[in-house]
């Protein structure tokens, strides 16, 4: 499964206020003042050993979450899918 969420948390977070909670091993939560809570989270593309990124926007308790945005480009480890995809949530949601 992928690399911890968690352990790379960019520097961006702390100054936007960006809190972040451990879905599963695949998924971190991003909630922020004043805006709708996402989902980041990281998959493996499959038998290929490439991991791509996609951010969605969370949905209500019992409700499907939203595809927001996602890389078309797969990565060659799981960490850099985690660090294009904080950014991938930064771009189309703090910017």
């Amino acid at each position: 499964m992928p690399a911890s969420p968690l352990v790379y948390m960019p520097f961006w977070m702390k100054q936007r206020q960006v809190k972040a909670e451990q879905v599963n091993e695949a998924t971190v939560r991003l909630a922020a003042p004043q805006l709708p809570v996402y989902e980041l989270e990281v998959r493996p593309t499959g038998d290929d050993h490439r991991w791509q990124a996609a951010v969605y926007e969370a949905a209500p308790e019992g409700g499907e979450r939203k595809l927001l945005t996602e890389y078309s480009a797969s990565f060659d480890s799981p960490m850099t899918a985690w660090e294009a995809g904080y950014e991938l949530f930064r771009k189309a949601v703090l910017t």
